[in-house]
């Protein structure tokens, strides 16, 4: 309810606050509400993939679809770097608390200096991170020509129709209204 809310609200921005702006605050709206109604249902639809799929699903999955194994083992070593990687940002941040070391821009003099603190810890764990899941995706057999067999059934069930009904009723009236 609050992406639906959130993308109401930057739809309806975009219809009615834009028009009636001007300068410095036009330009901030547009930005926003351009991202939020363009971006945010293709991340709320990979977050709900992620939360509510686990790989071996989504590996049978793909398997199941007959896409290609060039293709599927990228897509399931992302598939697990997203929550290692968010992990390891809360771990930054519990380092950086426990040094003393707040995220409030108001008590730090640069908030570059926040942002080295982050972002260099974290692009440093992302490569290592991708290095070990792709080493664990080959040692796991991912990229073993037998045919994998797989202890999940795969399959659509009646939640699965009725989003695909909601998504379909979605793209006809943004098509419709636009």
């Amino acid at each position: 309810m609050i992406y639906i809310s959130a993308y109401t609200l930057a739809l309806l921005g975009e219809i009615f606050l834009i028009p009636v702006t001007h300068g410095v605050l036009n330009i901030l709206i547009v930005m926003i509400t351009n991202l939020l109604v363009r971006m945010m249902p293709g991340i709320v639809m990979g977050y709900y993939l992620i939360v509510t799929t686990t790989v071996s699903e989504f590996l049978a999955s793909m398997e199941k679809t007959r896409i290609p194994e060039i293709i599927a083992i990228p897509i399931s070593v992302v598939f697990r770097f997203f929550p290692t990687l968010i992990e390891e940002i809360r771990t930054i941040k519990d380092a950086m608390r426990m040094r003393g070391i707040g995220f409030n821009l108001r008590t730090v003099k640069s908030p570059l200096i926040i942002l080295e603190y982050i972002m260099v810890p974290l692009l440093i764990n992302a490569v290592k991170t991708g290095d070990e899941l792709s080493a664990a995706s080959l040692t796991r057999g991912l990229g073993n020509p037998v045919k994998r067999t797989h202890i999940c059934e795969v399959g659509f069930h009646i939640q699965d129709i009725i989003l695909l009904i909601f998504s379909a009723v979605a793209l006809i009236i943004f098509i419709l209204f636009k």
